[in-house]
């Protein structure tokens, strides 16, 4: 079990990471176990990333005049341990920054693919990054800019015009607003490419790339939908319990974890699944066991108090 509360869920090839919103970072092996566990020097993490082997986080300003602060941590890939083993875990031992900047102003949505990241700072606009360099010399370089969205839009009741969500594409990378708007720029060059609006009932939160199965536009309330690389509507959820908060596809099945429920949804037999759970979902693992808001790790689908594997 998890010494904080988790807050999200970064999987990469070589182990899984668990960010806490109070500065933890947790590394879980291939066996579920905790492999290692240290703090950020950022005691409040408001977003994070994972581009390849660095980790990406950031915190909100201190003050009105400040802007937010972001930060990269070179995290060491692990071995599964030994079954049952738990490795000693050092006290207070701190993930020191390979690289840090203080912004121009408000960070408001961050993303990454490869060893490339973007953020958007609000109103002032969106910037492409590249990390490179060898380990514990990375460097980071600008690799194109792109003015902040105009939505076109009026928002509705309680829905800003914030940018909400942002995923890469082999179209091209995704930006939306809470209301539903969207952008696809150039991973090149940040060019618009095609823009548009989705119907959607809720703010929009988060959205994640399934491949050739579209992208998954997840919402703050019970509604969920899959949409293709057009942002055409193919698959909608409603009624869900709460919002689904992570989500991943193996061999056309589409599994998520989210507000008290599991789901899984199949893209050929357009099969759709839903199960119960006393707690929270905050990020999958992989498509069989998810971390949850209480620190656990347990099984994806059906509750059982004896899920545990951490």
């Amino acid at each position: 079990m998890l010494g904080f509360t988790p807050s999200r869920v970064h999987r990469s090839n070589s182990s899984t990471l668990v960010i806490g919103g109070d500065g933890n970072v947790a590394v879980l092996d291939r066996e579920n176990n905790i492999a290692k566990q240290s703090l950020t020097s950022i005691d409040s993490v408001s977003l994070s990333a994972l581009a390849e082997d660095v980790l990406i986080v950031s915190s909100q300003p201190q003050a009105p005049s400040l802007g937010s602060k972001i930060g990269l941590i070179e995290i060491q890939p692990e071995t599964p341990s030994i079954a049952g083993e738990i490795p000693e875990l050092p006290t207070g031992s701190i993930l020191p920054f390979s690289w840090d900047r203080v912004l121009e102003g408000t960070l408001e949505a961050l993303c990454s693919e490869g060893s490339n990241f973007i953020f958007v700072l609000h109103r002032l606009g969106i910037y492409s990054m590249e990390i490179t360099g060898t380990k514990g010399k990375i460097k980071v370089n600008e690799k194109w800019r792109s003015p902040y969205p105009t939505w076109k839009n009026a928002m509705g009741s309680g829905i800003s015009d914030r940018v909400a969500a942002m995923c890469f594409s082999h179209h091209g990378f995704n930006v939306l607003s809470e209301g539903g708007e969207w952008l696809r720029l150039s991973s090149e060059n940040g060019e618009i490419l095609s823009q548009g609006t989705l119907k959607v009932r809720d703010p929009v939160y988060r959205a994640s790339d399934l491949g050739d199965h579209g992208i998954m536009i997840m919402t703050r309330g019970s509604h969920a939908v899959i949409v293709d690389h057009d942002f055409n509507s193919k698959h909608d959820f409603t009624g869900l319990p709460g919002p689904v908060l992570d989500v991943l596809v193996n061999e056309g099945i589409v599994r998520w974890t989210g507000w008290r429920h599991d789901g899984e949804f199949s893209t050929a037999g357009e099969e759709f699944t839903l199960h119960t759970r006393r707690e929270i979902g905050v990020g999958m693992i992989n498509d069989n066991w998810c971390v949850c808001n209480d620190g656990k790790v347990v099984s994806w689908g059906p509750y059982s108090s004896e899920s545990e594997a951490v």
